[in-house]
């Protein structure tokens, strides 16, 4: 994949922000049905630790932002390679490789926190799940499982993988300026 398939990528991945606000939605309307909630302990203490989880996962919106950071700082890796400027080349690999914030392996230590969340909201979710579907009329289990979020969860999932293969591919095209050398 070159730079400009790898920037309309990253342009195309979904907004982890969007994706969090409808799991916190679609768990909030499933939890709806636990009338009066306070009657169950349990599940209130589960809901409790998803609404969390999902702000942990709200707060990885900031991966996507540090791909276009980092496309962007290729793109002029590239455009200094092809003009033979080297002043802003060692400045640029530095922030690829090395900056604690901007570097491809702080974001990569982010998408494994943010998978990590993940996992974290699918054990949770399950546990909740059991738990009431065990306690729950017929009715009631069918009324939970129709609006559950495992299609949003899916989705987040699909942008973890997407996420991995840009990463990839965005260490593969930043090693070829590390030490300002180009490949051949």
């Amino acid at each position: 994949m070159d730079v400009r398939e790898l920037k309309k990528e990253v342009e195309n991945l979904p907004n982890i922000s969007h994706a969090a606000a409808q799991l916190l939605q679609q768990t909030s309307a499933q939890v709806a049905v636990l009338q009066p909630f306070s009657a169950y302990p349990h599940a209130r203490r589960l809901f409790q630790d998803l609404k969390k989880n999902i702000e942990d996962i709200k707060q990885q919106h900031r991966i996507n932002d540090l791909f276009s950071l980092n496309v962007h700082h290729l793109q002029e890796l590239k455009l200094a390679a092809l003009r033979g400027t080297s002043l802003k080349a060692p400045t640029l690999a530095h922030r690829l490789h090395y900056d604690d914030l901007l570097s491809l392996s702080a974001t990569s230590q982010r998408i494994i926190q943010l998978e990590n969340t993940l996992h974290t909201f699918k054990r949770i979710y399950t546990e909740l799940e059991k738990h009431l579907t065990s306690t729950f009329s017929l009715d009631e289990t069918v009324s939970f499982l129709t609006s559950s979020p495992h299609q949003t969860f899916s989705l987040l999932q699909n942008v973890i993988t997407k996420q991995k293969n840009i990463l990839v591919h965005l260490q593969n095209h930043s090693k070829e300026f590390l030490g300002g050398r180009r490949k051949k």
